[in-house]
């Protein structure tokens, strides 16, 4: 589209390469063309591959377009609390996703504690969604596999993109370092909300201060050396940062409290085009992820606590693929090295600044090698089957898994199929948390010779079917999901302990069992399009030293979600669109933990009378039948947008987004305190409307 006809007569008598270039120009009065549900889903083998252009219309909180909030509106993925940007697929917690950018792994995708996901939307071109089945070139975790890829600059001319939310501005621009050979991307975001509150505390002259910020860098280059080789170089940079600095002048003492987390990724990767059909991809990569947070008091005499904790992967990976008649083959490796700080502790008193945990380092090697085919031996049955060979060296311990991955495509009728899956997924590091958040404290912890890699088998039956007249589709799904050798805190244990004890004493390791139905009916064709989703799902999980060896429900076990979402085009025309979208989620409450009983305190040993400051001057004894064992009220909101876009006699866009926000003002229950033996229930996020300007030119 937008560029003018050609016709070319070919004679083949070998192998051949052919580079072409179409004149611009467009031959048609007006083209419309548009997209069915976010991501004009396609879907082979569990994909669906979503279109960036369409997740611009999805209502978001403060209007700026997520990614991950896109995917939570698909059946089987479930939200963690109001507002965040996690996601739990198929009763897996949100580390079970493997998220990648341009193939490397992006261990902290939160801004703003979960409420906004590191990845700028106009910085991206797809993104693949696999969870029905994984192929075998993806392994390393077991419930999902989230696929983003940036965009790789205009080979043609420059353009670019400037937006402002509520809560940051962002500037993205591309275009050719030279014409048809090599092309950059720089894409920047920041929020400002920081800024005026710093002016205002120091032009008041404020003893106290606080700020808070993030800000995200992505960085691209495609240099295309012939019509066989081609090189990408890429990186990404996203941080946020928090403090609170108290002084008083009167005393000469001050108290500050910050931290901070950052992501840094990097690639090299050449794509090469060999003879016989054959093409390869090489890449080295580099993703870190670190969290930092500070405690300094300053007086008479000084106290500093350093608490550290980071994740660090270097990796090389090759991936060939070799197209055959009714085959097409894939096989790979990949060596992988990862660093695991996931506890460190420095104490500074006064002038004497000392570690209390440098054993908590350690250091792992993956190797993993896979083999998968796609054969198509008719227009109406297609198979994709593979095998994936993990090796995990964790010290002195060698884990070593075979992971079968099979799934079927059978085109019953031209409107419908049926299709199956089977596979098994293995995960060599964890994720320890105990809050509802995403949090940045979260540690990621590796395998070691006591604590194994988790693994799952997944089985999943199914069915589609397309009402071509009608521009309905339906989908039908069943999965069952048995998860062994997961891990979590042992009950009472926070993230960042006082006493400074290896993580691995602090866990317990089970077992979990996913099952459920996901149903979906989507609406194609031109102005209106949409879909209704309906997942019924079941997730428990299994300790030996937790409720007597049974099954509890996992904390997002939740038993029903609804979602609804409606894209209805207005205008559309060639300089103007207008389109109006409404989403609509309903979920089952959370599971939470909460006593039945509670007994009179007394006096612990060692402890102060009551009266006096202590942490801990009492126990208070509390009962319950086991983890999770209350379920929070249902959880629902609805929130609407409307945009307009208009483009100039130069091709320019103009576009406004206005957007709301839990509509109908509904204050779902975050979580609940205790006062004077009532429970009463705590909401953050009433109706919010916001304003989104973008320009593109």
């Amino acid at each position: 589209m937008g560029y003018k006809k050609m016709a070319i007569t070919l004679s083949l008598l070998s192998d051949t390469t052919i580079n072409w270039q179409l004149n611009a120009g467009i031959d048609l009065v007006e083209v419309e063309v548009i997209s069915g549900k976010p991501g004009n889903e396609k879907r082979q083998f569990g994909a669906n591959t979503i279109n960036m252009q369409s997740i611009q219309m999805v209502p978001s909180m403060l209007g700026t377009p997520d990614v991950i909030k896109t995917l939570q509106l698909f059946a089987g993925v479930k939200t963690g609390n109001e507002g965040t940007a996690g996601i739990q697929v198929r009763g897996g917690s949100h580390d079970q996703n493997l998220i990648l950018l341009d193939g490397i792994p992006v261990y902290n995708t939160n801004h703003i504690f979960g409420y906004l996901s590191a990845f700028q939307t106009k910085a991206l071109k797809d993104v693949k969604f696999f969870k029905r089945s994984i192929p075998a070139r993806y392994g390393g975790r077991l419930s999902s596999i989230v696929d983003i890829s940036m965009k790789e600059g205009n080979l043609k001319k420059s353009s670019g993109n400037f937006s402002v939310s509520p809560v940051s501005g962002s500037l993205m621009i591309e275009g050719p370092i030279k014409t048809d050979t090599a092309s950059f991307l720089l894409a920047s975001r920041r929020t400002w909300l920081d800024l005026p509150i710093r002016a205002y505390k120091t032009l008041a002259g404020d003893d106290e201060r606080f700020g808070y910020s993030f800000y995200d860098l992505n960085g691209k280059i495609n240099w295309i050396i012939n019509s066989q080789n081609r090189i990408y170089i890429s990186h990404y940079n996203g941080r946020d940062a928090h403090f609170t600095y108290l002084k008083n002048d009167n005393n000469n003492k001050s108290s500050r409290f910050s931290f901070n987390w950052e992501n840094y990724t990097s690639l090299l990767r050449w794509n090469c085009i060999l003879p016989n059909n054959l093409f390869v991809n090489t890449s080295v990569y580099h993703s870190l992820y670190r969290f930092g947070q500070i405690s300094e008091y300053t007086g008479q005499q000084s106290f500093k606590e350093i608490v550290h904790t980071s994740l660090e992967e270097f990796a090389i990976k090759g991936d060939f693929d070799l197209n055959l008649k009714n085959n097409r083959a894939k096989f790979g490796y990949q060596i992988s090295h990862f660093t695991f700080k996931p506890e460190l502790v420095y104490v500074k008193a006064n002038e004497n600044m000392f570690n209390k945990n440098s054993s908590a380092i350690a250091q792992n090697l993956t190797i993993s090698t896979y083999v998968e085919n796609n054969w198509e031996p008719n227009h109406k049955v297609n198979f994709n089957y593979g095998i994936r060979s993990h090796h995990y060296q964790a010290g002195s311990t060698n884990y070593w898994f075979i992971e079968p991955r099979a799934s079927f495509n059978f085109n019953a009728t031209s409107s419908s199929t049926i299709h199956a899956a089977i596979q098994q997924t293995t995960q060599p590091l964890h994720l320890l948390t105990n809050t509802a958040l995403n949090m940045p404290s979260d540690l990621w912890v590796p395998v070691t010779g006591n604590i194994r890699p988790a693994k799952a088998w997944q089985f999943n039956l199914g069915a589609d079917m397309v009402f071509q007249n009608k521009d309905y589709n339906m989908s039908l799904d069943l999965y069952y999901k048995p998860v062994k050798d997961i891990i979590q805190y042992k009950q009472g244990i926070s993230l960042i302990k006082s006493n400074y004890t290896n993580w691995y004493d602090l866990v317990d390791v089970g077992n979990g069992l996913n099952y459920g139905v996901e149903m979906t009916v989507e609406k194609t064709g031109h102005k209106l399009t949409g879909w209704v989703n309906y997942t019924l799902a079941w997730a428990w999980l299994k300790f030996d030293n937790i409720n007597n060896n049974q099954y509890f429900p996992f904390k997002y076990d939740r038993r029903h979600d609804i979602n609804i979402l409606i894209n209805y085009y207005l205008t559309n025309v060639t300089n103007k669109k207008c389109y109006f979208s409404l989403t609509f989620k309903y979920a089952s409450g959370n599971a939470v933990t909460l006593p039945i009983e509670v007994s009179e305190g007394i006096t612990a040993p060692g402890t102060v009378q009551p009266g006096r400051n202590s942490y801990y001057p009492y126990t208070n004894p509390e009962y319950y039948p086991h983890p999770n064992n209350y379920r929070m009220p249902a959880f629902h909101h609805l929130d609407i947008s409307y945009s307009t876009m208009r483009q100039t006699a130069k091709g320019n866009e103009f576009t406004w987004k206005f957007s709301v926000y839990n509509l109908y003002n509904r204050l779902n229950p975050y979580y609940f305190v205790a006062q004077n033996d009532k429970m009463f229930k705590i909401s953050m996020l009433p109706i919010i409307p916001s304003v989104v300007f973008n320009y593109r030119w």
